[in-house]
């Protein structure tokens, strides 16, 4: 289409230009919410963004890892909050974003397993072992900070702690198989699929 006129064409540089500062500002507005935690202003738009991310990513494969990164992100999160903790143990925090944080964590690690777990196949090991690599990581961390948590905090941690070692035991039991005609048992959990049972035949 044609622009005729002045009026017209300082009607579109003008639409141009302020495109292009709602783009910089929303790029701007995503690195700085990158460190941002639960209360602060800009912690809903980081969770959106990466709803947003998550949305654009194709595949099982690299919709699990995104998954994965999200959770560690969770971790990160809880390793900067409980640096808030005073001597009497009092957390500015506040329970309720701890548990908050823990319960998009565990989300975002029961979705990455489950994709992860439906991609074990005969003679494939590398993604089974990746994920019970990262698992044990993830579990690591939150190990460190568990002790400076109110011990409220420490028993929900638990549970997160608890969801990990499943991870770790189901990657384990999967890995174990890897070299067997059936790797599966064809039926779901949470997690996803589970081992097969019945005698191993070697590939």
């Amino acid at each position: 289409w044609a622009v005729r006129g002045p009026v017209s064409r300082l009607r579109v540089v003008a639409a141009a230009a302020t495109l292009c500062l709602l783009m910089s500002l929303s790029g701007m507005s995503v690195l700085l919410s990158r460190d941002a935690l639960p209360g602060d202003a800009l912690y809903t738009f980081k969770r959106s963004a990466e709803s947003a991310e998550l949305g654009l990513t194709f595949g099982d494969h690299p919709k699990a890892l995104k998954h994965l990164e999200f959770a560690s992100a969770r971790v990160s999160e809880i390793e900067m909050m409980t640096e808030h903790i005073d001597a009497a143990g009092n957390w500015s925090a506040g329970q309720e974003k701890f548990v908050r944080v823990l319960d998009d964590f565990d989300a975002d690690t029961t979705a990455g397993a489950r994709l992860l777990t439906a991609l074990a196949a005969p003679g494939q090991t590398t993604m089974l072992s990746g994920l019970r690599g990262w698992a044990e990581q993830q579990e690591t961390r939150l190990q460190a900070v568990q002790t400076a948590l109110p011990l409220p905090a420490t028993a929900r941690l638990d549970s997160t702690l608890g969801l990990l070692d499943r991870v770790i035991a189901r990657t384990s039991a999967l890995d174990r198989r890897t070299d067997c005609t059936t790797v599966t048992s064809g039926t779901r959990d949470d997690l996803g699929l589970l081992p097969a049972r019945d005698t191993c035949t070697p590939i």
